[in-house]
C-alpha cells in the first residue's frame, strides 16, 4: 500500500527505539517513493515527545523544502 503513494514522506525515528528497529525503518523507507529520513540519536519510540525541538525543526524544514519544490 505504501508503495502506491505518490507523495513525499517524512520519517523520523530514534536510534534507541525498541519497537521500530532499524530493520523496520529500512523496510518502511524502502516502500516509500520520496522519503526524507531523520534518525535522532539517543531517542526511543516517540521522537516528537522525547526531543520536540529537534523533531519540529526537521519537520518544518521538510515542509518548507516540499512547499518550495512544488511551488506553493
Amino acid at each position: 500500500m505504501l508503495a502506491s503513494l505518490d507523495t513525499r514522506s517524512f520519517v523520523c525515528v530514534g536510534d534507541r527505539d525498541a519497537f521500530s528497529t532499524a530493520a523496520v525503518t529500512d523496510e518502511l523507507v524502502g516502500c516509500l517513493r520520496e522519503p526524507a529520513v531523520v534518525v535522532l540519536s539517543g531517542v526511543g519510540h516517540l521522537p516528537n515527545l522525547e526531543r520536540p525541538g529537534d523533531f519540529n525543526e526537521h519537520l518544518l524544514g521538510f515542509l518548507d523544502r516540499t512547499r518550495a519544490e512544488v511551488g506553493q
